[in-house]
């Protein structure tokens, strides 16, 4: 074997074993960080959901300005859990991966103090940031009533 073919198969052995070692990060969405959410949220504590947010998150509540900025949200979440802390039942319908964002889309149940349940819907975009994953975007809306048929309706 002559030297220039040994020092070929030994740079490429060793540019094989280096690409090998390289970590990319996975394109899987940990459902820790969701569960860290749901929790968070269940239990009342804005400190945690503020955490669980990027430093320039936004929240798009139902009716309701835009909430900017980790603290504002921390107390945006706070005034809520004192308005209305019931626990709520989450059900991912998708998640979608793409690079350092994740999509998260599901139905939400929750009882309200008068006993009624309020159904509805959310979107998150969670973003990878600073080696884990937290909400850069958030929204949700209740379900209205049910529209009436069209032969109900009164012209």
């Amino acid at each position: 074997m002559s030297r220039l073919h040994r020092w070929s198969v030994v740079v490429a052995a060793l540019v094989l074993s280096l690409t090998a070692c390289e970590r990319r990060p996975a394109n899987v969405f940990p459902e820790t960080a969701a569960l860290e959410w749901e929790t968070a949220r269940n239990s009342g504590d804005a400190d945690a959901m503020a955490a669980l947010h990027t430093e320039n998150a936004q929240v798009l509540p139902p009716n309701a300005p835009v909430v900017e900025g980790r603290a504002a949200i921390r107390t945006y979440f706070r005034n809520l859990f004192e308005q209305r802390a019931a626990p709520a039942a989450f059900d991912v319908r998708e998640i979608i991966v793409f690079g350092n964002f994740a999509y998260r889309q599901g139905i939400y149940s929750v009882t309200l103090a008068d006993g009624n349940t309020e159904y509805g819907k959310f979107i998150q975009l969670w973003k990878r940031d600073n080696g884990g994953w937290r909400i850069h975007r958030q929204m949700w809306s209740r379900n209205g009533l049910p529209l009436a048929p069209a032969s109900d309706i009164s012209p």
